[in-house]
């Protein structure tokens, strides 16, 4: 309709007008983003005004497409709650860019956004399977919380590269529009709040494309991950089938594919969730070759097949559209080995490790050691084999080496593990240690041993003369690329295909094969 051109232009030319007036304010606030020559690799300070851009050029041009169709829309509380919420977030996430919030506080205010929006009716009330409804009542209002602060976080996180969580916000709110399009025209109300999300995003594009002149930052891609989110809640919630859910699932598969990537890379090493690595998706197509608009152009293509089978699946009511365009950007990053083949090795470590645990006497386990390359070429083999020799000299039960240099693409991951002698926990220690080369800390040495069995202070002092035997080898280590090329991020940046090497070590007649 005219109402939906209307909005998707006004939001596009306010927003190519707005961005190189709100650059320069930030600059004067102090909102921008400075590198750090550790995960922030830029050249110079970038402003952080693309969510307040965004959201102003959306209120704008709804407020103008209203005035000018007023007679054409009825009145709608959600979209109220949906501004409000959006606000909220925004303010939060200015916050963070400004003073950086702790994580818990960023929670905090992603719940209270997502509390104004199931206030204002933003909610599932049944789902129908084989013909037969359900009713969710308070499940409703719990998947709707998970799955806001899911689509919130998985755009934040992938907001790691030029205009990738532009783009992804600009192809869902292109999907949600012609979904609401041509589902019905009662639907025609979303179809301007997403074509209007859409121009401004497009718009935004402009100045975010790589290599970029100004940033979302956690206020504009927390922005998008709610909007888009609760919008595909809005273009779904008046259907009751199976493919209602599917086609949203379909629109955020690949953030959400990043994010649980991510979720799985830290917590089957040992890290905190929290942890900053560059093991994104955008990390992994640039460390393949692509340079930085190949990259983002390939992600444009991935986007565009999700939207497209997310779109069919509403317009057919067939969740195998949905489906069929997830699996495709799957298997091809997973076969490629593009991105998620490290996640997928340490994830059938661990099920093999804990279905063998079941099947295995316990006379007949022997130690295990895994090493897993999730990123990077350097060759850290020699430093694990001198801390695995060390651990079994020790007769240790488990020593963690984790590596994590996110400032030249190195994330590195081995285990040591006995076989399990039935020790109480009462009757272990465990140690954790930085491991540093200058003043920098690369990574990070966990051990565990038996209370008795060897001197606790010979262990470590012993450890001590390790890890200092081994910082030339470190320093030498780091320093055998040109570190200049890691921090471009170019095509020539070094293939960090994930590469796992195991090995099983006799210790006493038995065996361990659970690394988990």
């Amino acid at each position: 309709s005219m109402a939906v051109l209307v909005a998707f232009v006004a939001a596009l030319i306010l927003t190519l007008a707005v961005v190189p007036i709100a650059k320069k304010w930030a600059r004067l606030l102090g909102l921008v983003d400075k590198p750090d020559e550790n995960r922030k690799l830029h050249d110079q300070a970038i402003p952080l005004v693309g969510g307040l851009v965004i959201f102003v050029a959306v209120l704008v041009s709804l407020a103008l497409t209203f005035g000018i169709f007023r007679n054409q829309f009825g009145f709608d509380w959600r979209l109220y709650g949906l501004l409000l919420g959006c606000a909220f977030i925004l303010f939060v996430g200015v916050l963070d860019d400004r003073f950086e919030l702790r994580g818990r506080q960023k929670l905090l205010g992603q719940f209270i956004a997502a509390t104004i929006l199931i206030a204002f009716g933003f909610q599932f009330e049944q789902i129908s399977i084989l013909g037969t409804r359900f009713k969710l009542d308070i499940f409703s209002i719990i998947f709707v919380y998970a799955w806001l602060l899911i689509g919130i976080n998985s755009v934040n996180l992938l907001d790691g590269a030029d205009g990738f969580a532009t783009t992804i916000g600009l192809m869902m709110s292109g999907a949600l529009c012609v979904i609401s399009l041509v589902l019905s025209p009662e639907l025609s109300l979303n179809a301007v709040i997403t074509a209007a999300a859409a121009g401004a995003l497009l718009g935004f594009l402009r100045y975010n494309f790589p290599p970029a002149s100004v940033y979302l930052g956690d206020a504009g891609s927390m922005m998008i991950g709610l909007f888009i989110s609760a919008m595909a809640i809005q273009s779904s919630s008046k259907q009751f089938t199976v493919w209602a859910f599917v086609a949203p699932i379909a629109l955020l598969s690949i953030p959400m594919f990043d994010t649980m990537a991510a979720i799985i890379r830290r917590q089957l090493t040992g890290r905190s969730i929290y942890t900053v690595d560059r093991g994104h998706l955008h990390h992994a197509l640039l460390r393949k070759g692509f340079g930085p608009r190949k990259a983002l152009l390939l992600f444009f293509a991935m986007c565009l097949m999700t939207a497209t089978g997310g779109t069919l699946s509403m317009i057919h009511r067939q969740a195998e559209y949905a489906l069929a365009s997830i699996a495709a950007v799957i298997i091809f990053l997973m076969v490629g080995r593009v991105f998620g083949f490290g996640e997928l090795r340490l994830v059938i470590n661990k099920v093999n490790g804990f279905l063998r645990s079941f099947l295995i006497l316990p006379k007949h386990r022997r130690s295990h050691q895994i090493a897993v390359r999730l990123q990077g070429e350097r060759d850290w083999e020699l430093c694990w084999q001198v801390l695995r020799e060390f651990a079994e000299k020790s007769n240790l039960l488990q020593l963690n080496m984790n590596l994590n240099l996110p400032w030249l693409h190195e994330n590195f991951h081995a285990k040591f593990h006995q076989p399990d002698k039935k020790i109480s926990p009462d009757d272990q220690w465990t140690a954790e240690f930085p491991l540093l080369v200058g003043d920098r800390t690369i990574g990070r040495i966990v051990l565990v041993g038996i209370v008795g069995e060897v001197s606790f202070y010979d262990t470590i002092g012993e450890l001590a003369d390790v890890l200092a035997s081994l910082q030339p080898y470190l320093e030498q280590t780091i320093k055998s690329h040109d570190a200049s090329e890691l921090v471009a991020e170019t095509p020539a940046d070094q293939t960090a295909e994930a590469q796992v090497v195991s090995s099983t070590q006799p210790a006493q007649g038995s065996h361990m094969l659970d690394v988990g």
